[in-house]
C-alpha cells in the first residue's frame, strides 16, 4: 500500500499543469513573509491569470504605490517561488 505522500507525488508528476498551479499558489502562504507586513496589510493575492499574479489592493493610494514598487515587488516574488512561475503582477482595487 502506498503512502498518501507517494500518491500525491505521483499525481503531480503525471499532471505537470496541476503541479505548476500549486507552486504558483504557494505565494498565498508566503505572502506576508515575501512582501512584508506593511504591504501585506494593504494588498493580497487574489488570483492567477496565466503567469500573472493579480493583487487586490485596499485603496487607490496603495494601487499607485504598488505600481511604483512593481519591479521590486515582482523581483521579491520571483525570488521566493521562481521567475518561471510568476512573470508579471497586476493590481486591482479589492471589492
Amino acid at each position: 500500500m502506498q503512502r498518501l505522500g507517494e500518491l500525491l507525488t505521483e499525481l503531480l508528476r503525471q499532471r505537470p499543469t496541476l503541479a505548476r498551479k500549486m507552486q504558483q499558489h504557494s505565494i498565498w502562504d508566503r505572502w506576508e513573509e515575501v512582501v512584508g507586513d506593511k504591504i501585506a496589510a494593504a494588498a493580497v493575492p487574489v488570483r492567477m491569470k496565466g503567469t500573472t499574479l493579480v493583487i487586490g489592493v485596499s485603496n487607490s493610494t496603495w494601487m499607485q504605490e504598488l505600481t511604483y514598487l512593481k519591479p521590486e515587488l515582482l523581483a521579491k516574488i520571483q525570488k521566493a517561488i521562481g521567475p518561471e512561475l510568476i512573470a508579471d503582477i497586476r493590481c486591482e482595487l479589492a471589492p
